[in-house]
């Protein structure tokens, strides 16, 4: 049996995004909370006594890697090191090895996968371990990599690292396609991926598993980071989530329902609060739903910004810290509906004469025509009819 932690995306000194309204003192929390998320890691491989540590690409956040994210980095290795931990790292198209930097050299306990898929051979609790994979030499990947993926044939425990997307998903931007099959196909007993920053099981058994990246660096990547403590032996595998973030992104929503008053609001999102509080730290986006007429009359006598200032205020002092990044409400569902009657009754009212006019406008714009149908060709009735589908299924998923 041997046990490993599985880690991707490391992205050590990334520049985050969206800082500009923290505090000062949040804003170097979070500029170190990379660093401090692959100490969390490297801290659980030590006490857990793992056998080794694979990391799939990725671990600097750009090809010209800084000095300070390489000694923290081998720093990390060396503890490992010291605790008779193997690693097995490989570099994704941030870090691929095309790049210019001043290099570190690693410690003895780290195997580098070169630029062409290679195989290492480990022997670990006497068992034979054979994981294959390949660094990015470049950062454009685009062919498919997993062809010159051995078979496994060879008695012992198989992983493939690989850093890339599955085909057909454009959700991030896509380098060394695969489809699930074609890694089946290879035999092997797990699949540790990473590109992905989204956390994801695309296979059970044997498991194909996205771990995510280890820290939320901006308000689209949400939820809980970490990375994978996995338990394999012949052809059965356990795995378990272990965070390691810092601080994490949430957007939370509440019912607005029982709000009449002003203290409504605020005790309704200090309990929403004090939820995202108990998972430790976070930056919220607060968004309250269901308001009754009295209630969004409540909410639209004061500016969005005194609300938000009200309840930074009042959460100030709470820890761990949660910082309210923005609070906003939806109109009610009955006023709603009378402004998508105003909005049908426009379009039936607009003559051929004015969706001419605003038809003319649009098309004087050169960089959208290409994707217009010609303007000859264009039936007002079938549009108007297309506007309001469009519209109402908008309304609808609302």
């Amino acid at each position: 049996m041997v046990r490993f932690l599985h880690a991707a995306d490391l992205h050590l000194d990334s520049p985050f995004k969206g800082l500009s309204n923290l505090p000062d003192h949040l804003v170097k929390m979070i500029r170190n909370s990379t660093f401090e998320a692959f100490n969390n890691m490297i801290t659980y491989a030590i006490e857990q006594q793992v056998d080794m540590v694979l990391i799939v690409g990725d671990i600097y956040d750009g090809e010209n890697r800084s000095l300070q994210a390489q000694k923290y980095f081998v720093d990390g290795m060396q503890r490992l090191q010291k605790a008779n931990i193997r690693a097995v790292i490989s570099y994704g198209n941030h870090d691929h090895l095309g790049g210019k930097w001043v290099r570190f050299n690693l410690p003895s306990n780290v195997d580098v996968l070169g630029n062409e898929v290679e195989t290492k051979k480990l022997h670990i609790n006497d068992e034979v371990i054979y994981i294959h994979g390949f660094s990015y030499p470049e950062r454009h990947i685009k062919q498919k990599m997993i062809d010159e993926y051995p078979v496994a044939q060879q008695n012992g425990l198989h992983i493939g690292m690989l850093h890339g997307s599955l085909a057909g998903d454009e959700s991030h931007d896509v380098y060394a396609p695969f489809t699930k099959q074609s890694l089946l196909n290879k035999k092997y007993h797990y699949w540790a991926l990473g590109h992905i920053h989204k956390r994801q099981i695309l296979h059970e058994t044997p498991p194909i598993i996205y771990p995510g990246n280890i820290q939320s660096r901006h308000r689209k990547e949400q939820g809980e980071k970490g990375f994978y403590d996995v338990h394999l032996q012949d052809d059965e595998c356990h795995y378990q989530f272990i965070r390691a973030d810092v601080v994490r992104y949430e957007q939370v929503v509440m019912d607005g329902t029982p709000i009449r008053y002003a203290n409504d609001v605020t005790a309704i999102c200090h309990k929403a609060l004090q939820t995202v509080r108990s998972q430790g730290a976070a930056i919220v986006e607060l968004r309250i739903t269901n308001l009754t007429e009295e209630g969004h009359a409540l909410w639209q006598q004061t500016s969005p910004m005194e609300w938000l200032a009200l309840l930074r205020e009042s959460e100030a002092d709470e820890t761990p810290m949660v910082w309210v990044a923005s609070v906003t409400c939806d109109a009610p569902k009955e006023a709603l509906t009378k402004a998508s009657e105003q909005v049908l009754a426009l379009i039936d009212d607009w003559d051929e004469e004015r969706w001419q006019e605003v038809l003319g406008e649009l098309y004087q714009q050169a960089n959208v025509t290409r994707f217009l149908p010609q303007y000859q060709t264009i039936q007002i009735d079938e549009m108007k009819a297309q506007v309001k589908e469009t519209f109402l299924q908008t309304m609808r998923n609302k």
